[in-house]
């Protein structure tokens, strides 16, 4: 076994893994292996994709599915967009199942915390808090989105394990 130097790592480091298993264990999937449409999967050198649902069944009403294994919330924004995001609300760990997309802001139904659609920011209450409690309130996790060929694709990267 030989020592392998990562090149995405935080600056660089070495460990002691052989080159299939650092690719395996530290490359970003698709990384070595290329372009591949299998399976409902788009890979390319630093980004897999995963296809969820048709285009048409993406509403303005945030609606679970599962990608891998893992809960996603897809909607739709007023001026079109699909969006991801987490399955439940920061504040409170609520679910977000069923919660309206307003124009480019999503709305908690349990206690009407609202965040941006694309960014997931929270707009309220943060907005009406002094800084000295605006910086506790966390932000609604978002993932990339993309919609090709007629599917809702998410990029699996950023979802949590």
């Amino acid at each position: 076994m030989r020592s392998s130097y990562h090149p995405r790592g935080g600056g660089g480091r070495f460990h002691r893994l052989s080159t299939v298993e650092h690719v395996r264990r530290c490359c970003p999937r698709g990384y070595a292996r290329g372009v591949t449409g299998a399976e409902g999967r788009w890979n390319t050198a630093d980004m897999a994709w995963e296809r969820t649902v048709r285009s048409e069944d993406v509403t303005g009403v945030l609606s679970r599915v599962e990608v891998r294994g893992r809960p996603v919330l897809l909607g739709r924004t007023a001026d079109g967009r699909a969006i991801a995001v987490a399955p439940r609300c920061p504040h409170e760990n609520r679910p977000l199942d069923g919660a309206p997309v307003t124009g480019d802001e999503i709305s908690c139904p349990y206690h009407h915390y609202t965040y941006d659609a694309r960014t997931g920011e929270n707009r309220s209450p943060r907005a009406q808090l002094p800084p000295s409690l605006a910086c506790h309130v966390r932000d609604l996790r978002v993932y990339p989105v993309q919609e090709r060929d007629g599917w809702v694709w998410i990029r699996l990267r950023r979802l949590p394990r």
